[in-house]
């Protein structure tokens, strides 16, 4: 990922935050929290289902 965010043409006022495993980009800090959680969840079913195909293996 070549990303420079001081380069950026559309001007925001949200605060930023980069992450090479996900985004979430809302106006409000309750949903940022809720798209945090959904991330975290989504995340560890993801691992779970590698294990399973790592061991089977």
């Amino acid at each position: 990922m070549n990303f420079n965010s001081t380069n950026n043409r559309y001007n925001s006022i949200r605060n930023l935050i980069y992450s090479n495993n996900g985004a979430v980009a809302t106006s409000t800090p309750i949903a940022a929290q809720v798209g945090l959680e959904i991330l975290k969840k989504l995340n560890l079913i993801l691992i779970k289902k590698m294990l399973k195909i790592i061991i089977k293996s």
